[in-house]
């Protein structure tokens, strides 16, 4: 029990210095040059048959959230959801993505697959951010980890 109790003040430790650093910007990328403002993005659509979410702030700051949502039971493709901190970290400047993957249930190679691909995307009609950062909750966190 010791062992668990310390595992799991540990990991909450960690989310917390994550979240930091997102809300804070991260420390270790210099400040964006001075560019043009260009307007928000706000878009959805289906990639390789995964529902997906992105948004991109007019100030983004040059950072990417990766988010990985929890379980979602029954047949077909997920419901791609907002992150739970998705204002936070639009507020801080920065972009968030979001994939329902192409299936439901417990299938991870399948949902790491579509967050690359969903990364990929991102890269090519957003532009290279200055730091990504993988962010899950629940099975989601089985996916960062993987």
């Amino acid at each position: 029990m010791v062992i668990v109790a310390r595992r799991r003040r540990a990991l909450v430790m960690l989310l917390v210095v994550v979240l930091a650093l997102i809300l804070l910007g991260a420390p270790w990328s210099p400040a964006p040059s001075a560019q043009s403002p260009r307007p928000a993005i706000n878009r959805h659509g289906e990639l390789g048959g995964a529902p997906y979410l992105m948004a991109v702030p007019e100030n983004w700051q040059g950072g990417l959230v990766v988010f990985a949502h929890g379980i979602q039971r029954g047949t077909g493709p997920g419901d791609a959801t907002r992150p739970p901190i998705a204002s936070h970290i639009a507020a801080a400047g920065h972009a968030w993505i979001s994939s329902g993957y192409r299936a439901r249930e417990y299938q991870p190679h399948l949902f790491i697959e579509d967050l690359v691909a969903l990364r990929e995307l991102f890269l090519k009609e957003i532009g290279q951010p200055r730091w990504t950062m993988i962010y899950g909750q629940s099975m989601g966190g089985h996916i960062v980890v993987a």
